[in-house]
């Protein structure tokens, strides 16, 4: 452009010279015409200042053009050189020598032939540049081309003609270091070789895309990833490549990128990272990743875009699977039955809890997450201790077995396991907890009932042994007093005596009857005469400092119930209101009565229906519970007294016997002045079986009875006290005596009663032996004590009664007249 606004310029000032020139030989025409002619005409010289004034107009016209075209050469970035057209140097800009690097001495000399020596020194193919030069003088084209130096400089060159009077001139020459240009140019062509070298060896695919999501450039990699050619992924459009929702994922990014071109902040490095479902050519789709940057014009505008993209099928599937994996996690671990809790090595903060340790510990997620254990106050401190003593030896904990604190201050127990586990380059400590306090409750009833049955054991052997002392007592007690008038003062003493032994054997039944281990049997009982025994028996447990009363509305009201678990309830609420008043002393009363629960009565239990229940009260006079605590004293382990006065157990024991019988248990209490509990069992309608033979006469008999007892002093007495009432007895001590005797003569005897616990052969086998021989033989088996057998196994066997020692005279003639009558009939 530079080179045309030159030649343009250099050909307007010869057309100025030419001009004036022109100017100056009409004046001189004029002038000649007017001495010649002596005349000068008006119009002439109106010509002739017309003329003036116009050449004095091109002169400074031609100043003017002179001073632009001189400027214009001087100021431009190229260099200019103007030769006549014998090829003299008529004029050059200073440029001209910067460039060609023209000594001053030099350009000031104007010597052409030096001149052009020094500039075809400086060249690498000076010839060839001459040869160009002479060439261009025959011909009026103009030309362009490139020249190179021996320094490696490179310009530019442009030649056009200089035209005057339709005559070339000369010529006008313009040179442009394009040096740097073209060293650029090299280095952009060996970043573009580097860059498709690179392109085309990837295995990733690089692609260019216009505004119009045109492709213009991709990779020969796109045939091996996806199955186009990069000719046929040019005229595909973008719907043709990606799948909808990344479509529409990619427009919203192109169309941010074009929004930021407003921003003046906009980082020219800026690249987008995004995850696109491409199209393959079987129609199957894979996702690729896209590293994307803005390809920009002038001004910074968007032009396009250029990125690359890799398959990452493999990585989304393993994240799917990773996610899979995760959920199903996430689902064992948030409905594991097990508590699980998740916590940070370095800060020992709760990170992530299950629902079951939610629901076992009673604390929210919200409540507890970002806490460390200490802070929530879980563990003993020793039994913390433990716990990472035993992580940090073997990294894992197995089966170690802890208390812990629940929100509600419950103690909990559980056997802990626990695994030291990395989570992106973090550890964390997983640990699940096997809660055992229910199993710690049962190990406790177990040894409670062991403790029990141990008990029982003992109390059998020694009731055993007991009932047969208290047997001969009660029995001659019974034969002396058929000897003794009642006059006589030693018949008062018998009875004394008699009153005492019964007392001890009614003491004796109910410790069996307590400590022996039987199976729950719901049956009909007259609940007062139950309780009533049970009293009798608490007040030789508890000390004469506590006054104990009781208050009885009902008579005969029946239950379905186990005797000994009421015994035990009794046992456990009076035992508990008695703890609570060891130190000061006070009263426990007892009250019973029947209720009716009606439609609004009955809304104080929700575990009940309406209808008719009896009522059991047990209230002290001790310092009352904690409002807070109060709605926990059924739980297991639960309990107010300080360490050796309980167990925690006797509430929960309660409250299970009383679910068991169907019932509801419930409690008030207020401060210093006591707790109430209150019972309900559902009445019965069945009626308790009554024993016939209540009658002042004893009934007698004739019969034969076989009497067999190991106690020689029960036998005489039992001989004696069966003859008064008219049987005839044998009797002997030996079982294997019985049974021969038996064998000699079968139907000699009408009753057989024996006692269980002999030598060499118990009562029940001796019965079986007997019955093999006669099977329709009557038997009694008595026994003091026995783990065997029961009453109800006594019927199984065949026996037709079973009686409990000591005997007195009444109960056994009842029972051999019930078991003979039965035969009768």
């Amino acid at each position: 452009m530079m080179v045309e606004e030159n030649k343009s310029l250099i050909e307007q000032y010869s057309e100025l010279e030419q001009s004036l020139k022109k100017a100056k030989e009409e004046i001189e025409y004029y002038k000649n015409i007017a001495v010649e002619t002596g005349r000068i005409r008006l119009r002439e010289i109106d010509q002739l200042s017309r003329l003036i004034t116009e050449r004095k107009k091109a002169e400074k016209a031609l100043r003017e053009g002179e001073e632009l075209l001189r400027a214009t050469v001087e100021s431009t970035a190229d260099g200019i050189l103007v030769v006549d057209e014998k090829g003299q140097v008529t004029h050059t800009n200073k440029r001209f020598a910067q460039m060609w690097q023209i000594p001053d001495e030099l350009v000031r000399t104007s010597e052409d032939k030096k001149l052009l020596d020094f500039i075809l020194a400086q060249l690498k193919k000076p010839e060839a540049f001459l040869s160009k030069v002479h060439a261009l003088y025959k011909t009026s084209d103009e030309d362009f081309d490139v020249i190179d130096f021996k320094d490696g400089r490179v310009f530019e060159r442009f030649s056009s003609p200089l035209i005057r009077d339709g005559q070339i001139a000369g010529r006008v020459w313009s040179f442009r270091d394009i040096t740097d240009r073209k060293r650029a140019e090299r280095a952009l062509r060996v970043s573009e070789g580097k860059f498709r070298f690179l392109a085309e060896k990837m295995v990733d695919i690089v692609w260019t895309i216009d505004r119009n999501f045109q492709t213009t450039y991709v990779s020969p990699s796109i045939e091996n990833v996806l199955g186009f050619t990069p000719e046929e992924r040019k005229r595909q459009s973008l719907e043709e490549m990606i799948t909808p929702e990344s479509l529409q994922k990619v427009q919203v990014m192109f169309l941010e990128e074009l929004q930021r071109d407003e921003e003046d902040t906009v980082d020219p490095d800026r690249s987008i990272t995004v995850e696109v479902e491409y199209y393959q050519k079987d129609g199957s789709t894979i996702w690729m990743e896209n590293i994307v940057k803005a390809i920009r014009g002038p001004g910074g505008a968007v032009v396009g875009m250029h990125g690359v993209s890799r398959d990452i099928t493999k990585r989304k599937q393993a994240e799917e699977a990773l996610r899979e994996s995760e959920s199903k996690f996430r689902n064992l671990f948030d409905l594991s039955p097990q508590a699980i809790a998740l916590t940070e090595v370095k800060s020992g903060r709760l990170v992530d809890i299950n629902n079951k340790f939610c629901e076992l510990t009673k604390y929210s997620k919200e409540e507890i997450l970002g806490l460390n254990t200490t802070e929530v106050g879980f563990y003993l401190e020793a039994d913390r201790s433990k716990f990472l003593k035993e992580l940090k030896a073997s990294g894992e904990v197995n089966g170690l077995e802890m208390e812990f604190k629940a929100k509600d201050n419950s103690i909990l127990h559980a056997l802990m396991f626990a695994r030291i586990i990395q989570v992106a380059g973090v550890s964390f400590i997983m640990t699940i907890f096997h809660d055992v306090t229910e199993q710690k409750l049962l190990e406790a009833q177990l040894q409670q009932a062991q403790k029990m049955e141990a008990i029982g054991r003992l109390a059998g052997g020694i009731a055993h042994d007991f009932n047969n002392i208290l047997g001969i007592i009660i029995g001659n007690t019974e034969l002396a007093l058929d000897d003794v008038p009642k006059w006589n003062s030693a018949h008062f003493n018998l009875e004394e005596i008699k009153t005492a032994s019964l007392r001890a054997k009614d003491i004796v039944r109910k410790l069996l009857s307590f400590s022996r281990k039987t199976d729950q049997e719901l049956k009909p009982i007259e609940i007062v005469s139950v309780t009533k025994n049970a009293l009798k028996f608490l007040r030789s447990t508890i000390p004469t400092t506590i006054d104990i009363r009781q208050n009885i509305l009902s008579t005969d009201e029946t239950i379905l119930a186990d005797p000994t678990q009421i015994n035990q309830l009794l046992m456990n609420l009076c035992i508990n209101a008695y703890h609570a008043m060891e130190q000061t002393g006070g009263v426990i009363e007892i009250s019973m009565e029947s209720i009716i629960l009606d439609e609004e009565s009955v809304k104080s239990y929700p575990e009940l229906n309406e209808g008719h229940y009896f009522k059991i009260t047990v209230s002290d006079t001790g310092p009352g519970l904690d409002p807070e605590i109060i709605d926990q004293v059924f739980d297991p382990y639960f309990t107010t007294k300080e360490v050796g006065k309980g167990s925690g157990l006797g509430l929960a024991v309660v409250h299970g016997i009383v679910k068991n019988h169907n019932g509801a248990i419930s409690v008030t209490s207020e401060a210093e002045k006591g707790s109430t509990f209150t019972v309900l069992f559902p009445l019965a309608e069945r009626i308790p079986e009554i024993d016939t033979y209540k009658t002042e006469e004893l009934p007698l008999g004739n019969e034969t009875i076989l009497f067999v007892d190991d106690e020689k002093s029960i036998v005489n007495m039992s001989r004696r006290m069966l003859e008064l009432l008219g049987y005839k007895v044998e009797a002997t001590t030996s079982p294997i005596e019985a049974l021969a005797l038996f064998r000699s003569k079968p139907d000699q005897y009408d009753l057989i009663i024996t006692d269980m616990t002999m030598p060499q052969i118990t009562g029940d086998n001796l019965i079986k032996d007997i019955l093999t021989i006669r099977p329709d033989m009557p038997t009694i088996l008595c026994t003091g004590f026995s783990e065997k057998i029961d009453e109800e196994s006594a019927k199984e066997m065949g026996i037709c009664q079973y009686i409990e020692k000591p005997l007195d005279k009444r109960d056994l003639a009842v029972t051999i007249r019930q078991v003979l009558d039965a035969k009768r009939s």
